[in-house]
């Protein structure tokens, strides 16, 4: 049985987060470059290509990052309409922090994105002030700001070494949350 291809699409590298443990160096995340649309263009090209040589039933485009929602909703708008030119019947969805979210996103990600949002947290390395909770609080107003524009925000997590036993307690932590689906990786 042969499944959708799912590509993971970075528009820019940049982030305004700043996680201590990213992957991706300090120079890389500063810089503000953002994907051409002729990239675009080769970007959804090469997925068609891909979707025939695997005989795949269709493309789902991940929009991911740096940060993603660093990128105005007028770009993701301009790129799914060239997608949807070479890609027909594509899907497309975002993974972010969720730090950068403001409601005037709102109207991308019903029309685009299903009204949906894949968002990472940490329990751990990431701070505000060298405060966990600080994060947390921040991240759990961001949800809010997102539920109360309509929206499902489907939380993922890595544990780090030190929290790979504490399964229970991040499951926990989500429920009392009222997150009826999340991940944990």
């Amino acid at each position: 049985m042969t499944t959708p291809i799912t590509a993971y699409v970075k528009p820019t590298n940049f982030c305004n987060v700043g996680c201590s443990h990213c992957y991706l160096p300090e120079s890389v995340r500063a810089n503000k470059s953002l994907m051409s649309f002729d990239m675009i263009e080769q970007v959804g090209q090469t997925l068609v290509d891909m979707a025939k040589r695997q005989n795949a039933p269709g493309v789902h485009v991940l929009w991911h990052g740096g940060e993603p929602l660093t990128v105005s909703a007028d770009w993701y708008f301009e790129a799914g309409k060239r997608l949807d030119k070479i890609l027909p019947g594509h899907s497309e969805s975002i993974q972010t922090s969720l730090i950068p979210y403001r409601s005037h996103f709102a109207p991308l990600i019903k029309e685009r994105f299903g009204s949906e949002i894949g968002s990472s947290i940490d329990f751990s390395q990431r701070t505000i002030k060298n405060n966990v909770k600080a994060y947390q609080e921040l991240w759990m107003d961001k949800v809010e700001m997102a539920r109360k524009d309509g929206f499902l925000v489907i939380p993922g997590v890595v544990p780090t070494a030190a929290e790979v036993d504490q399964g229970t307690e991040i499951t926990q932590w989500f429920l009392e949350r009222d997150f009826p689906f999340f991940n944990i990786d």
